[in-house]
């Protein structure tokens, strides 16, 4: 059952809740989608008491979409939210109505309609009433991760069912699910090793601050910010990387054919590996990777690479291959490799460096 402090701040229903998206139907919900429609990367918007239409969560599900995630908000209430201005209202039968298995029969299917569609990765977040669902998705295999933030109740059970990577913000002042009582949850996650989690209290805020914040509070809208940014954060780590989370399609190929250097072998000779694994076979099959991604109609292909890859990212910088490229900490490099860049390339070396030391870097500076 929830609480008084689940129905404090209501958001205002003179402030319409506007975004790039629209409501559609899927998986036999209502929902506000929004988001590239070919990412193979989603994230399901949970709500609390007050709906999906609340202004906030929506400007918070258009910035997923913005950061290449295909968004959808369902209307777990059927249009039926908590509604604080009826002094009939029964609070019991309406979560009696709207109860949590319910609800997380409800995500079932539409995360089921999301795989249907070729979604490969898909991320759970819920506030409040949707911080309970959030949970109990994470102790299926149908989500890659999960965020609850100021969740309501939650048992010790569910936390034990936890198998994929989850967070759980709470409140410093939160009598629904007290900060003492996520320090516990802590501590049992920190116990499955197979699981990776965080657990975060905000101090000095209450229960519902990530939704139900005063936009004209400096200090309560940094504390909001901060934990979307710990969302996205943690699903940008957890159901996929940085690049690909950014909306690129993202191709890391095995240059080495499997044979990637192993330093605990003794055995290992290290100039017939490199020979083996020279730049020349590299850039060459860099070439046909770059040929295939041009077939399928991308249009614009940037490289970055590392030590190793570095020397290869430079070697393409001197082609018409890529439109761009990003070298960290790269292995040798000679001058005519640099002079014959032709496309704009950023070379980022360290203070403290034998291959490329950094007097070598500025002078390839140009």
């Amino acid at each position: 059952m929830l609480s008084s402090q689940c129905f404090e701040n209501p958001p205002s229903k003179s402030t319409a809740a506007t975004g790039g998206g629209s409501v559609q139907e899927i998986g036999g919900l209502a929902a506000y989608i929004n988001g590239p429609p070919d990412s193979k990367l989603a994230i399901l918007f949970i709500h609390d008491a007050f709906g999906f239409g609340t202004p906030n969560l929506r400007k918070l599900a258009d910035k997923a979409a913005a950061a290449g995630y295909f968004v959808v908000v369902p209307d777990f209430f059927y249009g039926d939210p908590f509604d604080t201005t009826d002094p009939h209202f029964d609070r019991e039968a309406w979560f009696n109505r709207h109860n949590p298995v319910k609800g997380f029969e409800d995500a079932k299917a539409v995360i089921a309609a999301l795989k249907s569609k070729g979604i490969s990765a898909i991320g759970a977040t819920g506030y409040c009433w949707g911080g309970m669902v959030a949970v109990k998705l994470a102790g299926t295999d149908e989500i890659k991760a999960a965020v609850a933030s100021h969740p309501g109740p939650i048992t010790e059970d569910e936390i034990n069912r936890i198998k994929v990577p989850t967070s759980m913000l709470g409140a410093e002042f939160d009598s629904i699910f007290p900060a003492e009582k996520l320090k516990q949850f802590e501590q049992m996650l920190s116990t499955k090793s197979e699981v990776d989690s965080m657990v975060k209290v905000f101090p000095g805020v209450e229960h519902g601050w990530t939704m139900r914040y005063n936009d004209e509070d400096e200090s309560a809208v940094k504390s909001a910010q901060e934990a979307h940014d710990d969302m996205f954060n943690w699903f940008n780590k957890k159901l996929t990387d940085k690049a690909a989370a950014a909306g690129y399609f993202v191709v890391v190929p095995d240059f080495f054919h499997g044979d990637s250097y192993d330093p605990t072998n003794p055995h290992l000779d290290r100039e017939a590996w490199f020979s083996k694994h020279n730049m020349v076979k590299a850039f060459e099959d860099a070439k046909a990777v770059i040929a295939a991604l041009k077939s399928k109609g991308i249009s614009a292909i940037g490289a970055t690479g590392y030590c190793w890859g570095g020397m290869l990212a430079v070697k393409l910088a001197g082609t018409d291959e890529i439109k761009a490229v990003v070298v960290s900490h790269p292995g040798p490099i000679t001058e005519d490799e640099i002079n014959g860049i032709k496309v704009p390339t950023s070379i980022l070396g360290a203070e403290f460096d034998s291959i490329f030391p950094a007097e070598k870097l500025y002078s390839s500076n140009k």
